[in-house]
């Protein structure tokens, strides 16, 4: 992001992170909060991430199931090939 000359994509950016619903603002300026305050300890940080976090690996991990289960799948008629 250092050598984007066009602030532009950093907004593009965030609309698309915004859009798939990993993290929530509130957790973002808990997280800001904690970041900027000198006396938070490390473990304040990570507990802000955690919902985040949980939420990704959730998703991932359905994802991941969603791709087993379709290439399990057997192939339509028709489809020979298309895979």
């Amino acid at each position: 992001m250092a050598d984007v000359s066009d602030p532009q994509v950093v907004y593009d950016l965030k609309r698309t992170l915004d859009a798939n619903g990993i993290y929530h603002w509130p957790e973002v300026e808990a997280f800001a909060t904690a970041f900027f305050d000198p006396k938070a300890p490390a473990s304040r940080l990570s507990y802000h991430c955690q919902p985040a976090q949980d939420r990704f690996k959730k998703r991932y991990e359905v994802t991941v199931e969603q791709q087993q289960t379709w290439k399990g799948s057997p192939l339509p008629s028709g489809a020979a090939g298309r895979r």
